[in-house]
């Protein structure tokens, strides 16, 4: 079973533009090792599936509509991916 981390992590998107700097910027924040694909499609295989993760109980994204209205395809992935996982919390702050 998928380890879990209580703490809340907070992940400003306001100035993520692109993919590769989004997963980057997502492994720093959540403390993965820098070992994954720099897409959401790889994070995500490892952030879902990987058991030896400490997978956070609640993510905050802040700075979502600014980051939506730059690449609202990346945007919709992002939430979709964060999404499946139902044991996580996610909340959107737009400040």
């Amino acid at each position: 079973m998928m380890g879990e981390n209580s703490e809340v992590v907070i992940i400003n998107l306001s100035q993520i533009t692109q993919e590769t700097e989004l997963v980057e910027f997502m492994i720093k924040q959540l403390g993965f090792p820098d070992i994954y694909g720099s897409n959401l499609h790889s994070l995500g295989e490892h952030f879902f599936y990987d058991s030896m993760l400490k997978v956070p109980s609640k993510i905050r994204l802040v700075g979502f509509n600014e980051f939506s209205s730059k690449d609202p395809t990346l945007a919709s992935k992002l939430l979709s991916l964060l999404k499946s996982n139902q044991k996580l919390d996610l909340e959107i702050v737009n400040a």
